[in-house]
């Protein structure tokens, strides 16, 4: 049976060609070489920031889902249906993605 979700969604390869991509030159464009002076705290808000744009359903851009009564965007920015996450959800995302980027920092290159 085919899988009907985005390739990024399933594929980690695919995922990364995409997502890590975007977001680099995201960084690129708005902080430059700041990223590298920037304290593990501004990183993860830069990270938050970026997963939470990608990923809302709330059409005013407060949280991650509309409140009770609120229709949600027709789809995420992302172009993900049918994924959506909470508030906690994005936090805990945001955590483990940082815990494995502080991982690997000793690797990265200025």
């Amino acid at each position: 049976m085919p899988n009907h979700q985005p390739r990024t969604s399933w594929d980690l390869d695919r995922f990364y060609c995409t997502y890590a991509v975007k977001f680099m030159r995201t960084c690129k464009e708005k902080y430059d070489s700041q990223w590298l002076a920037m304290t593990p705290v501004q990183k993860a808000t830069i990270v938050h920031a970026f997963i939470f744009e990608k990923f809302t359903l709330d059409p005013s851009g407060r949280c991650m889902l509309p409140g009770p009564g609120q229709k949600p965007k027709k789809r995420n920015d992302a172009a993900w249906p049918d994924f959506w996450m909470s508030d906690e959800e994005l936090d805990e995302v945001v955590t483990q993605v940082m815990i494995a980027y502080e991982a690997h920092r000793p690797y990265e290159i200025a």
